[in-house]
């Protein structure tokens, strides 16, 4: 059996907190990262209640302004796909970091997508942290 290999992944919110996830690298190449996580508590995505054992896949590429998540019950069913909107991916052999710039996407398993975190988006804009030109 392979063992994976460890690595970090370190998102970076607007409003200065940080958020870190000790995920697995699947695959590298100098500008692409497939990480695997899976998660020990249950969240809400949408109005979609994720269960704990939920595998992530994420593909993270440098100079990318945006993330996609594949994301797959603890049964092996797509469960849905979950695009971050991002800046500044920066990948190192031990950890990611990204920027979050406040605005998500969730696309469930039927196709149907929704725009998350909107109010995340208009309050970012309202304090500058965010410029609309």
């Amino acid at each position: 059996m392979q063992v994976l290999t460890p690595i970090r992944e370190i998102k970076q919110n607007l409003d200065g907190t940080t958020e870190v996830f000790d995920c697995h690298l699947l695959y590298r190449d100098a500008d692409y990262l497939v990480l695997a996580y899976l998660s020990d508590r249950p969240y809400t995505v949408a109005d979609a209640r994720v269960p704990p054992g939920t595998l992530t896949i994420g593909h993270y590429r440098r100079g990318c302004d945006h993330i996609v998540w594949e994301m797959y019950s603890p049964k092996g069913r797509l469960f849905g796909h979950y695009i971050h909107l991002c800046h500044d991916i920066n990948l190192s052999d031990q950890e990611l970091t990204w920027r979050h710039m406040a605005l998500d996407i969730w696309v469930g398993p039927n196709g149907n997508s929704e725009i998350l975190d909107q109010d995340d988006l208009d309050t970012a804009v309202k304090t500058g942290q965010i410029g609309l030109s």
